[in-house]
């Protein structure tokens, strides 16, 4: 008998992915199989591994909502009963309004063994990221969080909202723009006031989050006029009046821009961070994906000698990585490392040595093979000596020749990793560049820039959607982009993070 799977129902949060548990993220980056909805941001389910297959039921045109549900629970059991470890992501909480009870029911119908991983809901977050506190001393000391959906019937609403206006306090609707009108007639026929408070938020906590305030009155004629749509979340009350003193969300100096970052994932996080701290939209398509390549005869031959080397030289962040995971499996003591100098190609690269402490004693001024190769030759340091280039399969050999030629060094190569196209046409997030395009799409590589020309077919947007603007980190890769026929909108003025983010700031404004 085969052993049976289980099955975790997680709630991925309203959209931001840091409002995301400790534990859903565990689940996600470990399981099997990952079934989510269209609501799901597409950064989440961008944790999974590459081994887990990824299931899309938000978007299955043509089939009623029964059977489409049907179909859900049919995947889970069906993959948990083949062992798997199925997450089903649902946006928000699984247990408001998503219907998580039904999955459930399901699952226990068939033995499947489940756990449940509670998330925020859209309610929580609506309010929060849009400055309404749910409940305030002296204002409103209950919620009530309903569904604005028509009823079964379709002749009426499934809540009674005349009864709820006499309960007071905040009410929060979900599923409700489309039925507005009819919503705020019964509110009105009840307890409320035309001057009640209310707050419409669309695609609440990300970054291209919009909001329309006003009453009752005049509520619905105002999300008419700002052509707001679901997935939008309702509040109403007395509480909605703090959201101009208490609205955080809307600061930022990129607030409002859809930014592409192409960066290998492992790579992407210093950057994305960065961008998101000032209040951009930031969608992840790596352009490249690296893993270990070694010629173990290679290596053998520089372990053997390591003591012999003066200098090493690291070119890229992912070069230290794959070295010391290859130096410490070989070597159990850290001093093995011995007392060779190091040179690093830019700051990014220096960083990822901190964790083993051990010093840089050169860094680039530019974060270039050239300007390496120039500081390393201006410390008189080379002649004939030996020095060990830790590289990757796609780096240029400038950095080479310039010290064999012009440093009279002797320099082995050591190839500790391979980069690759990644694969892009089925991701989330392509298919929303796709869609709905960019702002900015940021090249912080050569090697980006050229993926970027041979994936070029896969990120075509549709007509009608704008064209985003080619950022480039600097001569390098702005070359690259030019020797693929790609425009170099906007350069950095030197060769680092900081500095990409000044320009797009500064062309922003």
């Amino acid at each position: 008998m085969s052993l049976i799977g289980r099955v975790y129902l997680v709630g991925a949060g309203p959209g931001d992915p840091g409002l995301l548990t400790l534990r859903a993220r565990e689940l996600i980056e470990s399981c099997d199989v990952l079934v989510f909805d269209y609501l799901v941001n597409p950064i989440i389910h961008g944790w999974a591994s590459d081994r887990c297959e990824q299931i899309d039921v938000g978007k299955s045109p043509g089939l009623k909502k029964s059977a489409e549900q049907a179909q859900i629970e049919s995947i889970l059991v069906d993959r948990a009963k083949a062992g798997k470890r199925v997450v089903r992501l649902k946006g928000g909480d699984p247990f408001i309004f998503g219907r998580g009870g039904e999955e459930i029911e399901a699952l226990n119908a068939s033995g499947i063994p489940f756990e449940i991983v509670p998330g925020v809901t859209a309610s929580l977050g609506a309010a929060a990221y849009s400055g309404i506190p749910l409940t305030h001393r002296g204002i409103s000391s209950s919620v009530t969080m309903v569904t604005g959906h028509e009823a079964p019937d379709k002749d009426g609403l499934r809540v009674d909202f005349a009864a709820i206006s006499r309960q007071g306090g905040t009410l929060a609707i979900y599923m409700g723009v489309s039925t507005l009108p009819r919503i705020v007639e019964q509110l009105l026929e009840g307890d409320c006031r035309p001057s009640t408070p209310v707050g419409v938020i669309e695609w609440a906590t990300y970054f291209r989050q919009r909001s329309v305030f006003g009453d009752l009155g005049n509520i619905v004629e105002k999300v008419q006029e700002s052509g707001i749509k679901s997935p939008a979340m309702i509040l109403i009350g007395e509480v909605v009046n703090c959201h101009e003193s208490y609205n955080w969300f809307k600061k930022g100096a990129l607030r409002g821009q859809r930014i592409v970052i192409t960066r290998a994932r492992d790579q992407a996080s210093e950057l994305r961070l960065k961008l998101e701290s000032l209040g951009a939209e930031v969608l992840e398509i790596p352009m490249i994906q690296t893993e270990p390549a070694i010629l173990k005869q290679d290596l053998s031959e520089v372990f053997a000698e390591i003591a012999t080397y003066e200098w090493i030289v690291f070119t890229s962040p992912n070069g230290v990585r794959y070295f010391f995971e290859l130096f410490l499996r070989a070597f159990k003591d850290i001093r093995s490392f011995g007392g060779m100098r190091v040179a690093c190609i830019g700051e990014a690269t220096a960083k990822e040595l901190e964790p083993y402490h051990i010093a840089v004693d050169l860094v680039a001024p530019k974060a270039v093979a050239e300007s390496l190769a120039e500081a390393l030759i201006e410390t008189d340091s080379l002649d004939s000596a030996n020095v060990l280039v830790v590289t990757g399969n796609r780096n240029r050999d400038t950095l080479v020749s310039e010290l064999e030629q012009n440093g009279r060094a002797i320099v082995d190569k050591l190839q500790v990793y391979s980069t690759n196209l990644a694969k892009v046409a089925d991701s989330a997030a392509a298919q929303s560049y796709r869609e709905n395009g960019a702002d900015y799409v940021v090249f912080s590589s050569s090697s980006t820039a050229q993926a970027w020309s041979q994936l070029s077919d896969q990120l075509v947007v549709n007509e009608g959607v704008k064209a985003a603007r080619f950022v480039s980190i600097g001569n390098v890769t702005s070359k690259a982009l030019s020797n693929n026929n790609l425009p170099v909108d906007l350069q950095a003025d030197s060769a680092n993070l900081d500095s990409l983010i000044d320009a797009i700031i500064e062309d922003s404004d």
